[in-house]
């Protein structure tokens, strides 16, 4: 494919390329601002639900969107810890992904032009029957975009009903949109899916996996995976003891991580603020624009600049949002 994929790819690499979030030399709270894979108000895999059922079977659902954390009132101290550093820890898996600093002693991946999962499945793609290089590339770019927009998408419709500055938040909070009488917010995304959030970090992920070596890649989601399903779980304990019942009720409802095509539950009247959620939202939103306008170029590097420039320019949105709680 041309010669910039080829001569960009093992500087995307170094460890001084510090992709896809803010540069090491943020201050800690910038980091833990620019990106959240959820909020501070509910996504959850719904446990309550499930032991209704089966009174043997361990916890298992995510807040959905009336709070999203843990504070000193639920949650097991390990998984109060990790909610609070969440950003942060995505923030090092990323890095990790794109370095994959293994490979100084381990060689997994290949070196050389196109030597990151882009060019690798182009490649092989090539090979099938009728198949060319340019279209092979052009297939996982399509994808790429798709899961970009698609995760800002979903961040976005969650954070207009939840709240940007409860989403950027530490620890857990009460919903500030109108709830239900069992104080269970069903509007939006949260009346189709409970884990909006999650899935479109998740989704993001998989974008992002691209422009990674081939076992940057495959640590990268697989582990941010497993962060978001602790995550999750962790949320979980905290509405399962504040909302009970009722919670479960709305669980058995609403698809954990599968959107239904129609609404399972009735709104409950909450009005969404799209320009907030879009200014919390612009990391995403700015990688999502970059995969489909810069894409077309075939420069894994040109990418990850606009990456990094998408998190600086989440740090100033996020300012204009307001302080997280």
């Amino acid at each position: 494919m041309n010669k910039c994929l080829c001569s960009t790819i093992e500087r995307a690499y170094s460890p001084s390329s510090c992709v896809v979030f803010v540069p090491g030399a943020l201050p800690q709270a910038g980091i833990d601002r620019a990106f959240g894979p959820e909020g501070a108000v509910g996504e959850s895999f719904c446990g309550s639900a499930d032991r209704i059922n089966n009174p043997l079977k361990g916890d298992d659902h995510e807040p959905h969107a009336r709070t999203q954390g843990l504070s000193s009132e639920g949650g097991s101290p390990v998984s109060q810890l990790v909610f609070r550093y969440r950003y942060a820890l995505h923030f090092v898996l990323y890095i990790l992904g794109f370095t994959a600093p293994w490979n100084a002693l381990l060689h997994l991946d290949p070196r050389g032009p196109n030597a990151h999962v882009w060019g690798i499945l182009a490649a092989n793609l090539s090979q099938l029957d009728g198949a060319t290089l340019l279209a092979s590339f052009n297939v996982l770019l399509a994808l790429a975009i798709i899961f970009a927009m698609g995760g800002a998408f979903l961040r976005t419709w969650g954070a207009a009903y939840i709240g940007s500055e409860i989403v950027g938040s530490s620890s857990m909070h009460t919903a500030t949109h109108p709830v239900d009488d069992d104080g269970i917010l069903k509007d939006g995304p949260f009346a189709h899916l409970r884990n909006p959030l999650y899935e479109g970090t998740f989704l993001h992920t998989l974008a992002l996996a691209l422009l990674m070596p081939r076992s940057g890649a495959i640590f990268t989601i697989a582990s941010i995976g497993l962060l978001q399903l602790w995550l999750i779980r962790g949320e979980e304990e905290f509405l399962d003891g504040k909302l009970g019942t009722p919670y479960a009720a709305y669980c058995k409802l609403v698809p954990r991580l599968w959107p239904a095509f129609k609404a399972r539950v009735a709104p409950t009247g909450g009005k969404p603020r799209w320009v907030q959620a879009i200014l919390g939202e612009t990391y995403f939103w700015g990688v999502a624009l970059s995969f489909g306008f810069a894409g077309w170029q075939y420069n894994a590097m040109l990418l990850i600049k606009c990456v990094i420039v998408s998190a600086g320019l989440s740090l100033v949105a996020r300012a204009l949002v307001g302080k997280p709680r």
